[in-house]
């Protein structure tokens, strides 16, 4: 398969989001509830991009592929890798998280992309999948930073553009979600997005 991203472009979007979202630990929120570990450590298994994996093995055995004992395990791993370009993988745990070498998707969870039904990209949401617990999700008037939202809007932009599977799986993701949100008569809380496409995303496009 043809390489999608260089190694300089990994190197330049980790920079993007190499600055904190928030301006606390978000993990002291829900770590002691959850015997010391922040949920976004211990509720999936991250997806590393293929080209991100290998880029990643690079630089030294941190993370590695996700091994399967179990038929549960088994399907978890190919719902992940199903299409060809995505790896499940796990670190060494959150005791000995070297923040350099977060992935992607650590360094953007818990929001992702929201996209009207054309795949254009409207601004940054939570991730409302039932099984995150994410406490952030609760908080839909949360402060970002400014200038990490820039940033991950520009990630995600490119992100979308390199990897088409991608832009599909949100399509129908924002959809859900927009399902949801209009039969609670409420607008998807929207980070980053363009006041002229507020309108759109909030009626429901492409629902």
């Amino acid at each position: 398969m043809k390489q999608r991203i260089s190694d300089q472009e990994l190197e330049e979007l980790y920079e993007l989001l190499s600055m904190d979202m928030l301006s606390y630990n978000c993990g002291e929120l829900c770590a002691p509830g959850n015997d010391g570990v922040p949920y976004c450590c211990d509720t999936a298994v991250p997806a590393l991009y293929k080209e991100e994996y290998a880029w990643q093995r690079k630089k030294g055995v941190y993370w590695k592929r996700m091994r399967c004992s179990t038929k549960d395990e088994r399907t978890l791993r190919e719902s992940i890798e199903w299409d060809g370009y995505a790896v499940a993988a796990y670190c060494p745990g959150p005791d000995r998280c070297d923040r350099l070498r977060r992935a992607l998707v650590c360094r953007t969870y818990p929001l992702e992309p929201h996209l009207d039904g054309r795949g254009e990209l409207l601004g940054l949401t939570f991730n409302y999948s039932p099984d995150h617990r994410c406490p952030l999700v609760k908080k839909p008037k949360v402060r970002f930073r400014r200038e990490y939202i820039r940033n991950a809007v520009k990630v995600w932009r490119r992100l979308l553009e390199l990897y088409p599977e991608e832009r599909a799986i949100f399509i129908d993701e924002s959809r859900r979600v927009r399902r949801t949100f209009k039969r609670k008569g409420m607008e998807v809380p929207l980070f980053g997005a363009a006041a002229k496409t507020k309108k759109s995303s909030n009626t429901g496009t492409g629902v």
